[in-house]
């Protein structure tokens, strides 16, 4: 990956964890050998600094007409 591209993801989930949200830590590595650790799971500092967090996916309840089996 160059540096300053955007990375993209593609997962599957049979059943998502009774949680309210969801943290990806991902090991970013560049053509050059950095790595960027994206691993942080903690709040942002007083500062409002947000360091190296782990990307999250907000999780919320199915809608009521959702089927549970689709696409299972």
């Amino acid at each position: 990956m160059e540096v300053g591209g955007d990375a993209e993801y593609s997962i599957g989930v049979r059943q998502l964890p009774d949680a309210e949200e969801l943290a990806f830590k991902t090991l970013q590595t560049y053509n050059d050998g950095r790595v960027d650790r994206w691993i942080e799971l903690s709040a942002p500092s007083d500062d409002g600094h947000h360091g190296n967090e782990a990307p999250a996916l907000e999780l919320k309840a199915a809608a009521p007409s959702a089927d549970a089996d689709a696409d299972a």
